[in-house]
């Protein structure tokens, strides 16, 4: 008997609570929108597409020829593009520097008209000339374990001589 009492307590008990839960009044939940907020973008000021005078380059350069430097063939596409590029020594002649070890530059002097080769200067640095002049410096060692030592050449026709230090 005294288990239906206290049942009926604890129903009563918890009508009394969902009854307050229920009889609240709420307001109305509303969802709304988060503000939209749209930033203008920075403006970018394009200037004009500037024209600029390209060298002209040779389109139809004489193949390279390879005679007496068959070590190099391995390098065509590289020597011919620079060839393809035009003179930058003596107004008639491209230097194209390869390399041939470590700290070993090769410097092939090439003629833009004929493609062919007409000097090797083997280097331990990068040769110094103009485009201008029929000097060529070249830094080379005359030991192979010695110090660089700039030595001058000097074009004449199409040949390649040490100039003269006097």
């Amino acid at each position: 008997m005294f288990i239906k009492p206290y049942l009926a307590l604890i129903c009563i008990s918890l009508l009394l609570s969902l009854s307050s839960c229920i009889m609240v009044p709420h307001e109305p939940v509303v969802i709304k929108p988060a503000p939209v907020v749209i930033k203008a973008k920075p403006r970018r000021v394009v200037a004009a597409p500037v024209r600029r005078i390209t060298p002209v380059t040779r389109v139809h350069s004489p193949a390279v020829i390879y005679i007496d430097h068959d070590h190099w063939r391995a390098e065509a596409d590289v020597i011919q593009e620079q060839v393809d590029l035009g003179a930058n020594f003596n107004d008639h002649y491209r230097v194209v520097a390869l390399s041939c070890g470590s700290g070993c530059i090769d410097n092939l002097v090439i003629d833009v008209d004929s493609g062919e080769i007409i000097e090797e200067l083997n280097a331990c640095g990068a040769a110094e000339f103009s485009l201008n002049s029929n000097i060529i410096h070249v830094p080379t060692r005359s030991q192979p374990s010695g110090q660089c030592e700039l030595i001058s050449y000097q074009l004449d026709g199409a040949a390649l001589n040490e100039a003269s230090t006097q």
